[in-house]
């Protein structure tokens, strides 16, 4: 670079796929008993760890006399996090040793609803455990057992030069993020003659702000990035209670956003710019669509169906709620062959009533058997958990690989619909697991 980049920082690809490689056991470097940390400010505590979990789920944290710090890598590789909280932060901050270990963040969201009311809560760490306690009448206790394996205890990164920094109000940032995430699932940042811009566009639609007075805004060379909008819009609660949003992007870096919570806390998140969404297309509907069920009521469809050694009605099955008018649960089973239907009676096949014996007796291998008989079944199905193992990919990415392939094949096309069922089989067997918009799959055990 001519310029002199402006400030040296983290570099993204110096995390990726550390995951994969480490195997270092979360550790207390020091016993303190005595440790004492209370948080009055619980709104913005909750909200940070509850949007934050929304895209990551496990972290490692590091305490020590200076700062209180998180870190983690989103399981898609597409954004670090490194969330640090100074002493100033906490109404009582008294911690005189180190403490290192790895927590399964992710069940935190589904507790900080019931604190959120709490006047304050204190932050309790003993050996092997992270937990919290409400200061209420009731003196609610929620404790965390540390990780055994601590695989987010990520080194320090080498430094980074960006081309661009520019400065907002947390909160202008914020209402940009929400008005271009209703347009696409990506937003790109252009820096050039002293402008700063956020672009979003799909197919007729598009988004255009124009920061026309940041709080600063400093350029060595016209930049570009392109990030996944859906993890900055998720942000956006957190973005609403700091003061200053700070961006660097630009040289081939990832985009830099550091939310500013006084001289207390300090946020980072580095996104990865070098994924692209493709433009969505229209998804047609044509052919033969596949049966539109809700798939947590399949089992008991099934129970309903395997009751009577004769079969059971198709109108008494409808009157009772439990198939849809269309008769989707039906034209499902007998894809699967787990049902036959004769004079207006259906009949649970041996297969059926073996998976249905599963369901009772293991759910855990009655889901895998469903997995397993769907790939021989449906050959979109077995198309899309062999697409979605080259990574992690939005919808409309599967939508378009999966019909690319049928159409080699000279198959019927499927629709937006067909997908949404084919989503739905996966994550009900536990093969699908979906972050912020993009989905992966999940290998079985």
């Amino acid at each position: 670079m001519g310029a002199k980049g402006i400030e040296e920082e983290t570099k993204l690809e110096d995390y990726l796929s550390y995951e994969k490689f480490a195997g270092i056991l979360g550790r207390k470097l020091n016993v303190n008993t005595g440790t004492q940390i209370r948080v009055t400010n619980v709104a913005l505590f909750g909200k940070l760890l509850q949007y934050v979990t929304r895209f990551i789920e496990k972290a490692h944290f590091d305490i020590d006399p200076k700062y209180f710090r998180v870190r983690s890598i989103d399981p898609h590789e597409f954004c670090y996090v490194d969330l640090v909280l100074f002493p100033s932060f906490f109404k009582r901050y008294e911690v005189t040793d180190k403490w290192s270990f790895g927590v399964d963040v992710s069940k935190l969201s589904k507790i900080l609803p019931t604190i959120s009311s709490a006047p304050s809560i204190q932050i309790i760490i003993n050996d092997g455990v992270f937990g919290l306690i409400t200061d209420t009448p009731q003196r609610i206790k929620f404790e965390i057992n540390w990780l055994e394996v601590d695989a987010y205890n990520l080194p320090e990164p080498r430094k980074y030069s960006f081309d661009t920094k520019a400065v907002l109000t947390a909160k202008e940032l914020a209402d940009i993020m929400w008005k271009a995430s209703t347009v696409s699932h990506e937003i790109t940042l252009s820096s050039m003659k002293g402008k700063l811009t956020f672009v979003s566009s799909m197919g007729d639609y598009s988004f255009t702000a124009e920061v026309t007075k940041p709080l600063g805004l400093k350029i060595n060379h016209s930049a570009t990035a392109s990030v996944l909008l859906d993890y900055l819009r998720d942000l956006r609660f957190l973005m609403k209670e700091c003061e200053v949003a700070e961006l660097r992007f630009g040289g081939g870096a990832p985009l830099r956003l550091d939310l500013l919570h006084h001289d207390k806390a300090r946020f980072s998140f580095l996104f990865s710019s070098e994924r692209k969404i493709p433009r969505k297309k229209r998804m047609y509907r044509g052919g033969t669509s596949l049966p539109r069920i809700s798939v947590h009521k399949f089992p008991e469809f099934l129970l309903y169906v395997t009751s009577n050694a004769d079969g059971v009605p198709v109108d008494v099955l409808k009157k009772a709620g439990i198939e849809t008018l269309g008769g989707d649960y039906g034209r499902m089973v007998r894809i699967l062959d787990l049902a036959t239907i004769e004079k207006g009676r259906i009949k649970a096949t041996p297969l059926g009533r073996k998976l249905s014996s599963l369901f009772n007796e293991d759910d855990s291998e009655a889901r895998i058997f469903l997995h397993n008989l769907v790939t021989q079944k449906i050959p979109s199905y077995k198309i899309m958990m062999r697409v979605l193992a080259r990574g992690p990919l939005h919808r409309t990415e599967i939508y378009e690989m999966i019909n690319s392939v049928l159409k080699k094949k000279r198959k019927i096309k499927i629709d937006s619909q067909d997908l949404s069922t084919l989503l739905g089989l996966a994550r009900f067997c536990g093969v699908l697991r979906k972050k912020v918009s993009l989905y992966s799959a999940v290998k079985v055990v």
